[in-house]
């Protein structure tokens, strides 16, 4: 676990639009080592908008966004058809540490084969990227992420072509990313039960409001039906005890 906080990304008084359309207006937000953060709504709210603003692809329409540290960004979609092999993929984020003329070395390997026996891959090194599923896919970039020495992963909807045993593992190496190695996550998705307990924050995103905090105390029936539109009910499973939402109108 995590001891020394640090302020990875802070977002002050900010308003996000997407063309003449208003987003988010006056949010301010932080986010510190290996914490999670949620960024919830349905389709079409901008919640890609959003995560652009804070990787610095688009400009905020008013307002600051300061991030200390290395930042990665996995797109919800990403047409990558490189064959090179998994392994090479991964030390592909070395590039930017090294001269025009330097090669990753044998240290930066032993790195990229110990993240592929963590994130349970190490049978895919010497195939080639293009042949991967889309879940695996993103446990690779995950990787070549940590090997930059990024400290802050973005990602869209990682999960949203994902199958559940896929969602399930994806979210595990997350988790073990933000308690080992204090790295911090934002993810974007429109499932309230990923947000809920997958996140220490939430940012909620509707067409007419946003709520932002702590994602047991904003995440309830109310705040999901405005911003989504339709009624949740809460639920508390009887085999382990947590909280989980349905939505009613179904």
């Amino acid at each position: 676990m995590v001891k020394d906080k640090t302020t990875l990304l802070k977002i002050c008084n900010c308003t996000i639009s997407r063309g003449h359309k208003l987003l988010i207006k006056n949010i301010s937000l932080s986010v510190t080592s290996g914490e999670s953060m949620a960024l919830l709504g349905p389709n079409g709210v901008g919640k890609t908008s959003f995560l652009r603003c804070i990787v610095g692809f688009e400009d905020p329409k008013n307002g600051k966004v300061i991030t200390q540290g290395g930042v990665s960004f996995l797109p919800q979609n990403f047409n990558l058809l490189s064959e090179l092999t998994v392994t090479e993929m991964i030390l592909l984020g070395k590039v930017r540490d090294l001269k025009w003329y330097e090669y990753p070395n044998y240290h930066d390997l032993k790195i990229a084969q110990n993240l592929l026996e963590q994130f349970g891959i190490a049978e895919l090194a010497s195939k080639p990227f293009s042949q991967l599923s889309g879940g695996q896919k993103q446990i690779v970039l995950i990787a070549q992420a940590i090997i930059s020495g990024s400290n802050l992963l973005v990602l869209d909807e990682p999960s949203s072509s994902l199958d559940l045993r896929n969602q399930v593992k994806l979210f595990q190496i997350m988790e073990e990313l933000r308690e080992e190695r204090g790295i911090s996550l934002i993810f974007s998705t429109h499932d309230p039960n990923l947000a809920y307990h997958h996140s220490s924050k939430v940012v909620m995103i509707g067409s007419k409001s946003h709520y932002y905090g702590n994602s047991k105390e904003v995440m309830d029936t109310l705040s999901l039906k405005k911003v989504y539109g339709v009624k949740f009910e809460k639920l508390i499973s009887g085999n382990d005890n947590k909280k989980y939402f349905i939505n009613k109108d179904i």
